[in-house]
């Protein structure tokens, strides 16, 4: 029984020696992945149309079809809720210092019931390199709990191992190592490039046939989602930045029923004077979708081509203003 027991110890020393050597090498700020890297080190700082929203924005508008003129990004992810959007939104203005024109949100009946399921609410591991921020932290605490908030902050490399989606961790472990191997940071490198090329759009092109199987779900308004939502509306008016709204595709959508939402939605728009362009409804091609909230590259084309037709005047009109008010002050100086 002792042998049996000095031998358990000794496997548990080697096994968390061995953990801790792996967790110290780790690089934590790559963590986040591809996307919140090339935003820190790589992005341009001025962006006419930023996209922003869940994986029903990501799979969906292609920044590619808009007019080469505008600088289009879209910086949707899987998993985004609205904590995530705000959170995302903030830092890109207030300490990555980013000037943005227009915001399309993506949102939906599925975002404001958030709390639902884990992913649709905070990404924890998006953020994981910004809890030096109240709000951020504030949120790690309110949806992972004080204990767990407290060892990320002091420990952020142990998310690789506590954090819920293994197969992430995984995938980005060579790049979380980069510092150490040659080979990764040409990888690292190569995916910031990947994302460069791709402003953020990743197409679905797996079809499948979606029966509809006639079940309604009914979606309510979370108070948390709704607070930020709020956050969001006014820290684009705090900023100037003009708000547009969007919807994507969603396969037999009459059995979302939505509306308390649709009031809000309807509300609110209509008494800030906010588009919102919605294609709930839209291309109800059975065979065209990836799931039944997800579209394949097929419509998203549809829809992108769509959309930058309706948004192209605002944008323009937008970047003329812009392009004046900064011409004036150095006309000023020459005078002077």
């Amino acid at each position: 029984m002792k042998r049996y027991i000095a031998k358990l110890l000794l496997w548990s020393l080697v096994a968390g020696g061995t953990s801790l050597g792996l967790l110290t090498a780790i690089d934590h700020s790559f963590i986040p992945g591809p996307k919140k890297m090339f935003l820190a080190e790589k992005a341009p700082k001025d962006i006419d149309l930023l996209i922003i929203g869940s994986s029903r924005a990501e799979f969906v508008i292609d920044p590619h079809l808009f007019n080469e003129e505008f600088t289009v990004y879209n910086f949707a992810m899987a998993g985004h809720g609205l904590p995530s959007n705000y959170l995302l939104l903030k830092l890109m203005i207030e300490k990555y210092g980013f000037k943005v024109g227009q915001i399309v949100l993506s949102t939906d009946e599925l975002n404001f019931n958030g709390s639902k399921g884990f992913s649709r609410k905070f990404r924890d591991d998006f953020f994981i390199d910004e809890m030096d921020d109240p709000e951020v932290y504030e949120a790690y605490q309110k949806y992972r709990g004080k204990v767990f908030s407290s060892v990320l902050k002091h420990l952020p490399q142990t998310s690789t191992v506590i954090y819920s989606d293994i197969r992430k961790t995984l995938r980005n472990l060579p790049f979380m190592t980069r510092h150490l191997l040659e080979r990764s940071k040409a990888e690292y490198e190569k995916e910031l490039n990947v994302f460069a090329s791709t402003k953020g759009y990743s197409p679905l092109f797996q079809k499948s046939y979606i029966k509809d199987n006639n079940k309604k779900e009914k979606y309510v308004i979370e108070p948390d989602d709704l607070e930020y939502f709020n956050k969001l509306a006014a820290l684009c008016k705090k900023h100037n930045i003009q708000l547009s709204l969007f919807r994507a595709p969603m396969l037999h959508c009459n059995n979302y029923q939505s509306e308390e939402f649709d009031s809000f939605i309807s509300a609110f728009t209509r008494e800030n004077n906010i588009p919102f362009f919605d294609y709930k409804c839209s291309y109800q091609l059975a065979d065209q979708f990836y799931d039944a909230t997800h579209p394949t590259d097929t419509i998203s084309q549809r829809v992108s081509m769509d959309l930058s037709n309706k948004l192209q005047p605002a944008l323009a009109e937008l970047k003329k203003k812009n392009q004046t008010i900064t011409s004036k002050p150095a006309f000023i100086t020459m005078l002077q």
